[in-house]
């Protein structure tokens, strides 16, 4: 079993590599990027209060064309702990 990946969103805003918010209000993501994302792994997103909020892919959509696009659900999970930032920005 792979271990989970960590997604941090402020580091996929190219082109072929891109995950954004579809539906805020509903957790979820739109994202074309390779290797597709996965049940269980965790994505970052940097917050306007200035932290930075995990949340867990429950659910992943994977589109045929193209064939790097997806759809993803999450759940909350929280907000990384002081002593995370420093490692993670």
């Amino acid at each position: 079993m792979r271990e989970k990946v960590v997604i941090n969103m402020w580091e996929h805003k190219g082109w072929g590599d891109n995950i954004l918010w579809f539906n805020w209000k509903r957790r979820r993501l739109v994202g074309w990027m390779l290797p597709i994302p996965k049940v269980g792994d965790e994505v970052r997103c940097k917050m306007k209060s200035g932290k930075i909020a995990r949340f867990e892919i429950i659910k992943v959509e994977p589109q045929s064309n193209p064939r790097d696009m997806f759809f993803a659900e999450v759940r909350d999970i929280g907000y990384l702990e002081k002593k995370e930032l420093s490692r993670n920005e």
